[in-house]
């Protein structure tokens, strides 16, 4: 972990241990605060499937993490649908939004998780960034390093569906790798 001290000018690097420390993994690649309760929500990025849990949750009223693995393929929705998680964000009424490696975007609204991808409207299966903002959700999807047909552009959820934009629709590439509302 680094940090910028305000007024420092300097870095400095924080080493910790995993074990200790409770996040179960070493990689980070995007975390979300819940509205509802304060909850941090860590996702741990691309690995080989298995290999991490696909949220840890720290919940600071009991000082305590918890990891919830991806379910296998066909899943019951009682697990999330994949443990490779690229981003993370919550809407305004504590829904959790999160990007994945092969399985699009994921919505998890307390009970049950559920994944939109390619036929549901969004820009493709692997998608790298998140955001939301009231009831609306961006995605980022493009193809990167050889990941060729895994989605091109963007997507918008309105609260009811979801449109996609691409170069075709005016976007200067299809490979969007951020967004931000």
């Amino acid at each position: 972990v680094a940090e910028l001290p305000a007024g420092s000018g300097f870095w400095y690097v924080h080493e910790f241990d995993v074990d200790e420390l409770g996040l179960g993994v070493e990689r980070v690649a995007d975390m979300a605060v819940s509205p509802d309760d304060d909850s941090v929500w860590v996702v741990h990025g691309r690995a080989q499937s298995g290999d991490q849990p696909a949220f840890s949750v720290y919940d600071p009223r009991a000082d305590a993490w918890d990891h919830i693995d991806g379910a296998a393929p066909g899943g019951d929705g009682s697990l999330p649908p994949t443990d490779q998680v690229l981003a993370v964000t919550f809407d305004a009424s504590g829904v959790l939004w999160a990007g994945s490696w092969s399985r699009g975007v994921i919505r998890y609204d307390g009970d049950a998780w559920e994944s939109f991808t390619d036929p549901d409207g969004v820009c493709g299966r692997n998608v790298w960034a998140i955001d939301a903002s009231g009831s609306e959700v961006w995605a980022a999807c493009g193809e990167v390093s050889g990941s060729v047909g895994v989605g091109t552009g963007a997507a918008h959820w309105d609260g009811s569906g979801w449109e996609t934009w691409s170069m075709a629709d005016g976007l200067p590439t299809d490979t969007v790798l951020a967004v931000a509302m």
